[in-house]
């Protein structure tokens, strides 16, 4: 019983210690404002009269669709170096015990999901405010509860993407680069494919496959709407194509972090 209590407190030291690293880190602080302003300015640049009975809440759905885009980015950058401090400082023999690695694996995915709500929460609360301005037609509220937690699984999984590149490779830019490009290489997937099959299993198709079941609310005149598709495959394909590339992406990590190769780094 004692030792399942200490082990209860040294986790819980842990996060705390985690927690308190994040919130110190000034470029993470930076990209925190960033993106605020830049949710800011999509509301400043967008027209008022997009009160049309079409359009329901189009600030608090069309934000959290632009925390897909804006959010992806931030998080690939954070999930970039969440760990990159321990690699360049060579402190991961400190989690050399089975037990001290499965808490850096739950720290880190607890991270990264943290940050995936906080920047989802930044946007739909930005959103429901401007709602509010212009008096526009709303949606009910366990719908845009519903649009967060997609927002958030998506973002969630372009974190670990990241995460997984750079724990892998030791190496930023591969960390960093590959999920932007991914992310970036939208538009030219979604043109090309209706043409392309294997196009149907790639990640950022099926986020957008997925995203486009909870949106049906924005049409054309709101922020950004998902475009249709029907190469898209069905909300619960995109969601199982997705949880897998999640539970493998898991897989891998834990298995690293388990080798003896993680303990060389």
């Amino acid at each position: 019983m004692i030792r399942v209590v200490g082990d209860i407190v040294i986790s819980f030291k842990t996060l705390e210690s985690e927690i308190k690293k994040l919130f110190k880190s000034k470029l993470i602080l930076l990209i925190y404002f960033f993106y605020v302003i830049l949710m800011i300015m999509i509301y400043r640049n967008t027209n008022r009269n997009i009160t049309s009975n079409s359009i329901f809440s189009p600030y608090a759905s069309g934000l959290l669709l632009y925390c897909n885009l804006i959010g992806g980015i931030a998080i690939t950058i954070i999930s970039a170096l969440i760990c990159d401090r321990e690699y360049q400082a060579n402190l991961l023999f400190i989690y050399s015990t089975i037990l001290k690695r499965k808490y850096f694996f739950l720290l880190k995915q607890f991270t990264i999901f943290w940050y995936s709500l906080l920047f989802s929460l930044i946007s739909i609360l930005l959103g429901v405010v401007f709602d509010a301005i212009i008096i526009a037609i709303t949606l009910p509220w366990y719908k845009l509860i519903i649009q967060l937690i997609s927002v958030v699984f998506c973002l969630y999984l372009v974190g670990n993407l990241s995460y997984t590149l750079h724990l892998l490779t030791k190496n930023f830019v591969y960390s960093l680069s590959i999920p932007l490009f991914l992310i970036f290489f939208e538009p030219a997937i979604h043109k090309f494919s209706i043409n392309v099959f294997c196009i149907k299993f790639l990640v950022i198709f099926n986020i957008y496959g997925f995203l486009n079941g909870f949106f049906k609310n924005l049409k054309y005149g709101s922020i950004i709407v998902v475009p249709e598709n029907q190469a898209y495959n069905s909300l619960l394909g995109s969601f199982f194509i997705l949880l897998s590339y999640l539970i493998f992406m898991f897989t891998v990590q834990f298995l690293f972090i388990k080798s003896e190769r993680f303990s060389s780094k």
